[in-house]
């Protein structure tokens, strides 16, 4: 099963990727960046937006415990 992490997950990817295994990476493809434009402006950082698109159209949960991401029709684990 695949899940999405929240930004910290971000910020490990460029600080210390170690802390990743191949398996949790995701790339963000077009039809990702593409679609959040598409979404509501329930958030404002463009990196949860990103995961949240990602979420959408990869069918992929989110593990997060942010309010604002909850608030889109994704699967949110917490």
């Amino acid at each position: 099963m695949k899940y999405l992490l929240d930004t910290h997950v971000f910020l490990w990817m460029i600080s210390d990727p170690k802390k990743l295994s191949k398996k949790s990476r995701l790339l963000i493809n077009i039809k990702h960046a593409l679609n959040i434009y598409n979404l509501p402006l329930f958030h404002k950082d463009p990196f949860d937006r990103m995961i949240v698109s990602q979420s959408l159209i990869e069918n992929i949960p989110i593990i997060t415990a942010d309010l604002e991401i909850k608030k889109y029709p994704i699967h949110v684990i917490w």
